[in-house]
C-alpha cells in the first residue's frame, strides 16, 4: 500500500472519529481467513466472487460516508472507472451471491458495525 493509502485512510479517521480502518481490516480479514462464505477450496475460482462482492460493497460504503466522495477515485490504480465497476458488482448481486449478503456482512463484522454508523 502506497504511503497516500495510509495518509488517506489516517485523514478519515481523524475526520470521522470512526474508523474507515476497520471497515478496510474486516475486508483484508475476510480475503486472509480460508473459510469464508463462499469458499474457493470448495468453488474453486467461483468462489472469489464474495470476495470481489465484499471488496465493491465496502468501496461504496467508505465513499457514501467520506466527506471527499472521490477518495475511492482517487487511490484507484486499476484499469477503468472504479465507480462504475463498483455499480456493475452491486447491481449484480443476486446473480453472484444470492442471498448471501447478510451472511457476508455478519461473518465480517461489518453488519454491526455498519449499524453503529447508521447504515
Amino acid at each position: 500500500m502506497k504511503i497516500t493509502h495510509h495518509i488517506a485512510w489516517i485523514s478519515l479517521f481523524l475526520t470521522y472519529g470512526f474508523s474507515f480502518e476497520t471497515l478496510s481490516t474486516s475486508t483484508t480479514a475476510y480475503f486472509i481467513i480460508p473459510a469464508d462464505v463462499i469458499s474457493e477450496e470448495i468453488h474453486g475460482p467461483y468462489g472469489y466472487i464474495d470476495d470481489i462482492y465484499f471488496c465493491a460493497f465496502i468501496a461504496n460504503e467508505i465513499r457514501k460516508r467520506a466527506k471527499d466522495p472521490t477518495i475511492i477515485e482517487e487511490n484507484w490504480e486499476g484499469e477503468g472507472d472504479i465507480l462504475e465497476l463498483i455499480e456493475e458488482v452491486l447491481g449484480q448481486e443476486k446473480e453472484l451471491i444470492e442471498d448471501n449478503k447478510e451472511l457476508i456482512l455478519n461473518y465480517t463484522g461489518c453488519s454491526e458495525l455498519l449499524g453503529m454508523l447508521g447504515g
